[in-house]
């Protein structure tokens, strides 16, 4: 028959291995981030996700090449639509 303070010591023991395996899964725990700039797979911690929005880059270079490249396209997008205009103009005169 055990004594309570047996089944207590037996109740701590139990909790603190399964706190020492949390915290172990916490520092261990990887996914595979594919960063969409410049295309290199990275082991990034789960726990250093950002919750809710998740990474988008795997870091500030990455996000702000991104940043000017979409700029740029918008910039090149807005040319084009001039000369065509411009085109369009010069062919009815």
């Amino acid at each position: 028959m055990k004594t309570y303070e047996q089944a207590k010591k037996e109740y701590e023991e139990e909790i603190a291995k399964t706190l020492a395996h949390v915290k172990h899964i916490k520092k261990t725990k990887t996914f595979d981030f594919l960063c969409p700039q410049c295309k290199k797979v990275k082991k990034i911690l789960v726990k250093r996700a950002k919750l809710g929005v998740g990474i988008k880059y795997c870091h500030a270079n990455c996000r702000a090449i991104a940043h000017r490249d979409r700029k740029k396209a918008e910039i090149d997008n807005i040319i084009q639509g001039l000369k065509d205009r411009i085109e369009e103009l010069e062919s009815k005169q």
